[in-house]
């Protein structure tokens, strides 16, 4: 152990040690000071200092009771609910869409048509090129194929399968 703290340990023992000695001589002898009315004397003063500070905390914090909380919230809440409205009012899509389907006998019907719509949309933005307008859009896709200098095992897997081939493993 660092001999520091150890001398820091060892003279808090023997202040403590000497102060319960006194304490108990004081109460033995009936005698006015002991070290019990120094510590409840420093022990009010850090209580008053403690608490001023927490008021004088208190009081600068306090510059919040300005603001009229109430019209505040509601002035937040009426701005943000229009704007959370209209970023979350495509999911509305699948109600509306589930709704209509539910009216239906048989709902299968209504997703293999919705499928072969999708797909008639697809070959037909295909067939006349309209892919090319989304090539802005195309850095915010991730590009999840893997090539030899993308992957550290591909070139790995193709040398131990030419090495390997034709021979049996015995």
């Amino acid at each position: 152990m660092n001999p520091i703290i150890t001398n820091v340990m060892l003279g808090t023992l023997a202040l403590f040690l000497s102060m319960y000695v006194w304490e108990y001589t004081a109460i033995r002898r009936n005698l006015e000071f002991s070290p019990s009315v120094a510590l409840t004397s420093m022990a009010t003063y850090a209580v008053r200092f403690w608490e001023a500070c927490g008021k004088i905390v208190a009081w600068v914090s306090s510059f919040l009771t300005l603001f009229d909380f109430d019209d505040l919230l509601k002035a937040a809440e009426q701005l943000w609910k229009p704007i959370w409205d209209t970023l979350t009012s495509w999911t509305y899509f699948f109600i509306g869409y589930v709704s209509e389907m539910n009216l239906y006998d048989h709902s299968y019907l209504i997703t293999m048509g919705s499928i072969m719509i999708v797909s008639l949309l697809c070959y037909i933005a295909y067939y006349f090129g309209l892919y090319q307008y989304l090539e802005p859009f195309k850095q915010y896709i991730p590009d999840f194929s893997v090539s030899d200098d993308q992957s550290p095992y591909y070139s790995d897997c193709v040398d131990t399968a030419k090495s390997t081939r034709g021979k049996r493993n015995n």
